[in-house]
């Protein structure tokens, strides 16, 4: 995952991750976007449209799934 921070990337590198994170902080500026800082997670901001936010109530398939 360390070419997709650096910005290198290929057609076929993925960007998304199967890993679920948890938003440990958000900053708002009045006029600019909100970033949100991921708990153990990538040492970069997301603005809402990069994140899939998943309900609370929602059932995840097994970790198996995910990492395979």
């Amino acid at each position: 995952m360390e070419e997709l921070e650096t910005g290198k990337r290929r057609a076929t590198d993925l960007y998304w991750s199967p890993d679920i994170f948890t938003i440990d902080s958000y900053l708002i500026q009045e006029g600019q976007p909100i970033l949100y800082k991921l708990y153990n997670g990538p040492k970069r901001s997301f603005v809402l449209e990069e994140l899939k936010i998943v309900p609370t109530d929602t059932e995840l398939p097994p970790q198996w799934i995910l990492h395979n």
